[in-house]
């Protein structure tokens, strides 16, 4: 799994990718998308995609600003639809 995410290029790619595995393997659907049920810090993200965590924060930051993503309460991110 790991592999398909270093292979890519571009950080934002690596972040995408990472995600929508993160949600195949641990996510649970709901009515607002796809819940990824592991707790992961910035850092977490950034150690699995090789990324520094403060590339991760921005591009994080962006996905949830276009509306993509959501970080709950609980640390959890979803997925939404449009993601």
């Amino acid at each position: 799994m790991m592999n398909k995410v270093l292979g890519l290029p571009r950080a934002e790619e690596r972040v995408r990718t990472l995600l929508k595995l993160m949600g195949i393997h641990y996510g649970i659907k709901d009515k607002r998308g796809t819940v990824i049920t592991l707790r992961l810090t910035h850092q977490d993200i950034a150690d699995y995609s090789s990324l520094s965590r403060e590339t991760v924060t921005r591009l994080l930051n962006r996905l949830v600003r276009d509306g993509e993503i959501e970080v709950l309460d609980d640390r959890n991110i979803l997925l939404k639809p449009s993601f």
